[in-house]
């Protein structure tokens, strides 16, 4: 993954000596982890700037004191310290003490902070904070940069507002920004989980993705099979998993892991639904062969598919592969509950009381009403 550096060559300069304590919060500021879970991996592959067009979020050392405790706010992850800070910076007609990175720090720092689902009232909330930031940075001459976009694209898509992502795709156009890869997708998020018919638009993206001369990354192949799974349309779907996760580049399948898992999760689905299990089997092995740990949400997946369809024995050999020290899956009490079920179907009373001692016992797991 890029990771964003800071430019600190300047500290050797003897008149900055005496400011440490605001070089100690740039460096802060700046430190991130090399692996990122959940939803900070999912914005990073989404729209993390690559390398020629890295964020340098770095306080200058001219920073004036009054919007340091707005980017401590920032730092320690305080949204509503945050939030009161900027409006009173605002009411106190400071923020064009802010440079234009470190607001674009304040807003990238609103965000859903993956929280589901989203309330209509804190959907509202959101909304207000981002768009009032927003216009706030075009007020003080700020002009919000692609990464802006990407990220007000990214939390409007995930808390389904996609008639926001449009219309901040149309204003992107206007202005003349050069899109980037993350910026294309985070719109390609927005057209998920659409209730309307989506591949029109897909399809429009990425004739400008074409057109704009970018090279597809992994995530956007990890959606574009997605998308065609929600369209139903598994065989495009498969197409798209051979041709975009025939890599045998490691450390970028490592990057946007993330997203690729759940790429392979849909595929998993449609062909465990359809009862083609050996169709869901290969896709499992695909996932291997890319040298990606399945979860425990994989492995339930597989056996759900397989018990629903009285596959005990595939059943069975992805309960054993989940227990091998490579992959090290605890099972839990929806793992139990399909081979439960499975076993019930096919009258093996003895063998389905043994599985529920080793669920009570061994894995400390409780049964539930179904199982």
């Amino acid at each position: 993954m890029h990771r964003i550096t800071s430019h600190l060559s300047t500290l050797t300069c003897s008149r900055y000596t005496c400011k440490f304590k605001t070089w100690m919060i740039s460096y802060h500021l700046c430190k991130r982890p090399q692996r990122y879970k959940n939803c900070i991996a999912y914005r990073s592959f989404l729209y993390e700037p690559p390398k020629e067009e890295r964020l340098d979020i770095s306080l200058e050392f001219s920073t004036a004191k009054e919007v340091l405790p707005l980017l401590h706010a920032v730092m320690t992850r305080d949204q509503d310290a945050t939030w009161m800070i900027y409006q009173e910076l605002q009411q106190a007609r400071k923020l064009h003490l802010l440079s234009p990175q470190q607001h674009s720090i304040v807003l990238k720092s609103f965000d859903v902070n993956g929280k589901y689902p989203f309330t209509k009232i804190e959907t509202t909330i959101l909304k207000k904070k981002l768009f009032y930031i927003f216009d706030q940075m075009k007020e003080v001459g700020h002009d919000p940069s692609v990464i802006d976009y990407s990220h007000m694209m990214n939390v409007f898509s995930r808390i389904r507002l996609r008639e926001i992502c449009d219309s901040l795709w149309i204003e992107s156009v206007e202005k003349g920004l050069q899109p980037s890869i993350y910026l294309f997708n985070s719109y390609l998020s927005s057209c998920l989980r659409r209730r309307e018919p989506l591949l029109k638009k897909v399809n429009y993206i990425l004739r400008n993705l074409e057109k704009s001369g970018l090279k597809p990354n992994l995530t956007t192949y990890a959606l574009l099979v997605r998308l065609y799974f929600e369209a139903r349309d598994i065989k495009s779907a498969q197409q798209i998993l051979e041709f975009g996760f025939s890599t045998e580049n490691y450390l970028e399948v490592e990057q946007h892991k993330w997203a690729i898992v759940r790429a392979f999760k849909c595929m998993m689905k449609a062909y465990g639904y359809k009862g083609d299990l050996k169709s869901m089997d290969e896709c499992y092995r695909h996932m291997l062969r890319l040298k990606i740990k399945p979860d425990i949400y994989v492995f339930n997946t597989l056996i759900r598919y397989s018990c629903s369809h009285l596959n005990l024995q595939q059943a069975n050999q992805y309960y054993d592969e989940m227990l091998l020290p490579e992959f090290s899956v605890t099972p839990n009490a929806t793992t139990f509950q399909n081979i439960i079920y499975c076993l019930c179907e096919k009258g093996k009373t003895r063998e389905c009381c043994r599985y529920i001692e080793q669920m009570k016992e061994q894995f400390n797991a409780l049964p539930t009403e179904k199982s």
